[in-house]
């Protein structure tokens, strides 16, 4: 179960981090990945699988393809019944209703049509969770938190910057070929390539705020898995950061002291509990 599991996790992990290279650093992406999130896998391992197949899975949202995601989003349901989270991610599109088209304003309007007469069911469901919340708060919630809160602030107005740049510079180039030789192929993937540099970019930092907010839910027990569907978003926001922003140099020396901190800090909480180890004096 765990070679399972753990194949399923790694794979649509760093499948979905390679679609990110051309707008963020993969290095750094693998690096978070892999000191923030990978010891979950040995924690909570339906979970991750959940989470790993969301990541994926939402590369799809990226191209318009929601039916497509939704299939993912099932999928991910056999894992753990908290995937159904997952579908909050094409909500998200929102926020970024300018930029959809005709077909996915329709879709996503009946969808979110759906989500509301889909409470009554979805409020059931979730009850069985509901006895976290009357264990009562210990607001004990981790200061990386609001370490991540201000490093996501004051990385925003780059990326936002980066993105409306590339998208610029793009459409020039497509101004230029229609008046040159108007060819339609080169052109339908110039369209295809804004669209996925300005999801990928913008939708990663939407993603990723969505996460920190809902991580702040720490405070009660085991509630701040919830938002590891947005959470995992970090290894996206963070490598974009590294190699788009203007301050990339600053971000990646903090970027790197963080990542190191949270390391050790595992290390020293025994890594989600699954590293029970000792010093080799301390068992003589």
């Amino acid at each position: 179960l765990l070679i399972v599991c753990s194949f399923i996790t790694n794979f649509f992990v760093i499948v979905r981090i390679w679609d990110f290279k051309e707008n963020a650093s993969v290095v750094l992406m693998i690096v978070v990945y892999y000191v923030s999130f990978y010891l979950f896998t040995f924690n909570i391992m339906r979970q991750m699988c959940t989470v790993a197949i969301l990541f994926y899975g939402s590369r799809f949202i990226e191209r318009g393809h929601y039916i497509k995601y939704l299939i993912f989003v099932f999928f991910a349901c056999v894992f753990h019944q908290s995937a159904l989270i997952g579908v909050l991610l094409i909500c998200c599109d929102v926020f970024l209703w300018k930029y959809l088209s005709r077909y996915q304003k329709v879709s996503l309007a009946v969808l979110l049509f759906i989500i509301a007469f889909s409470v009554p069911y979805l409020y059931k469901m979730m009850s069985k969770y509901f006895h976290y919340f009357r264990l009562g708060p210990d607001f004990e919630i981790s200061y990386m938190l609001f370490a991540k809160v201000i490093i996501y602030i004051s990385c925003l107005d780059d990326i936002r910057n980066y993105s409306v740049l590339k998208m610029e510079r793009v459409s020039r180039s497509q101004f230029v070929l229609v008046l040159k030789d108007n060819n339609k192929c080169y052109i339908k993937r110039v369209k295809q390539y804004k669209i996925k540099c300005l999801y990928q970019v913008q939708r990663a930092g939407i993603y990723y705020f969505m996460g920190i907010c809902l991580t702040f839910l720490s405070c009660f027990p085991y509630m701040d898995r919830v938002g590891l569907p947005f959470y995992i978003f970090e290894i996206a926001f963070w490598g974009v950061a590294a190699k788009s922003a203007k301050k990339k140099r600053i971000y990646v020396l903090i970027f790197s002291l963080l990542l190191i901190y949270i390391f050790c800090i595992s290390m020293i909480k025994d890594g989600q509990g699954i590293f029970p180890y000792g010093l080799m004096w301390q068992g003589v």
